[in-house]
């Protein structure tokens, strides 16, 4: 957590959302989103603001959250801010198999790797220009 503010809270369009259970604020989920692709750390800002792609870091759900469609509505969150921001696409980097499949559902698609095993793989989605 303690990286949060230098690499995705950085001047320019980034997020960071958490998912908290209703009653007892107890955290759900979480996921960061910015302007840029996934290797692009170093970008300087002024490029960043002319790229119309945002990538996913770290999404996250607790055990218990599972299956309870919390990591679909951060999803959702990312890319209804990335859409809003005027970005065009959302991709992210997974290595995890689960993940993978989870994507597939909420329809990305492989762009780069391998979609087996944990070998790491580029996913994204086209946002809508509606």
């Amino acid at each position: 957590m303690s990286d949060i503010p230098r690499s995705w809270l950085m001047p320019g369009d980034a997020c960071f959302w958490v998912a908290e259970e209703a009653e007892t604020g107890a955290v759900l989920g979480t996921v960061a989103a910015r302007r840029g692709g996934p290797l692009d750390q170093h970008t300087p800002v002024a490029e960043l603001q002319a790229c119309d792609t945002f990538s996913v870091f770290k999404l996250s759900t607790a055990r218990e959250a599972r299956g309870r469609g919390v990591a679909r509505q951060l999803m959702q969150a990312v890319e209804e801010f990335a859409a809003a921001s005027g970005g065009s696409r959302v991709t992210l980097v997974t290595g995890s198999f689960g993940a993978k499949l989870f994507y597939a559902r909420c329809g990305y698609t492989l762009t780069a790797g391998g979609a087996r095993g944990t070998s790491i793989s580029e996913w994204t989605k086209e946002l809508s220009k509606e």
